[in-house]
């Protein structure tokens, strides 16, 4: 006669059940916090610090380039619409028109690349752009941080859900 060693009355059972599920949970929250924090440094990397670095560029023509860059990096970090914070909707916290704002100050830039660097109507133009980036509070970390966080809620209610039901087994 053959026994099953995974009976109901089988006092591990429900210990390996509930380690398993305890295991795989905890093992999806560190996965998804590795790929937030991954993902963040990019945002970091290709958004915020980008600003700060056409905030400071010298001439025109550097400026253009690192505005484009930063336009690119918006558009691949899907900053072009939508707002920081999804629950509270305002201009402030809109990145369609920080997106707008960026892609119309490159365009500035490219003019005035063309200029010569001496002229006044260049260093005006110069200073007009970079107080226009300095008024840009881009916040790309914020703006992903928040597109993580339904994953998170999820799994700690996943979480709870579960050792709830286990305690009532």
């Amino acid at each position: 006669m053959t026994t099953n060693k995974y009976r109901a009355s089988d006092p591990w059972r429900k210990a390996r059940m509930v380690f398993f599920v305890n295991y795989t949970l905890f093992s999806m929250a560190i996965i998804c916090g590795l790929m937030t924090v991954i993902h963040l440094f990019q945002v970091y990397q290709g958004v915020d610090a980008l600003l700060y670095r056409a905030q400071v560029s010298v001439e025109a023509d550097k400026l253009a380039v690192r505005l484009g860059e930063l336009s690119k990096n918006m558009e691949r970090f899907g900053m072009t619409h939508g707002y920081v914070f999804p629950l509270i909707g305002s201009p402030r916290s809109d990145v369609g028109l920080d997106y707008e704002a960026i892609n119309d100050a490159h365009d500035r830039a490219i003019i005035l690349s063309g200029l010569e660097k001496s002229s006044a109507a260049y260093q005006s133009g110069m200073d007009d752009l970079r107080g226009v980036i300095r008024e840009l509070q881009i916040d790309g970390m914020t703006f992903v941080a928040w597109r993580y966080l339904p994953i998170y809620a999820a799994l700690l209610l996943l979480l709870i859900l579960f050792v709830r039901l286990s305690s009532l087994m």
